[in-house]
């Protein structure tokens, strides 16, 4: 019987432990999350607002030249057409492109 506390207390020490380490790793900033859910946004529909917040480095000003592109030329049909919005280029394409619906 001994026996028995004796190991269940080292089990629950170490899932203790355990437990701790795995807490003490998600609070960790350095190391990009793999459970992350990326943000989508469709270009053709969505505010400026919503635009600049899904995606990366495109701040508001950005994000109303794409609606400003889209009121002049229509709807988004490809990726690419978003490099012919002023301050569009092709690494902040390459950077949203998991990121875009149209």
């Amino acid at each position: 019987m001994k026996q028995v506390v004796s190991f269940l207390t080292a089990l629950v020490l170490a899932f203790g432990c355990a437990a701790s380490f795995a807490a003490d790793r998600a609070d960790t900033k350095s190391e990009p999350n793999v459970f992350a859910v990326v943000e989508r946004v469709n270009i053709n529909t969505a505010d400026a607002e919503t635009i600049s917040k899904a995606l990366h480095r495109v701040g508001l000003k950005k994000a109303q030249a794409i609606i400003e592109w889209r009121k002049a030329n229509g709807k988004f049909s490809s990726h690419e057409q978003l490099l012919e919005v002023k301050g569009i280029g092709k690494a902040t394409l390459e950077n949203n492109r998991d990121r875009i619906l149209l």
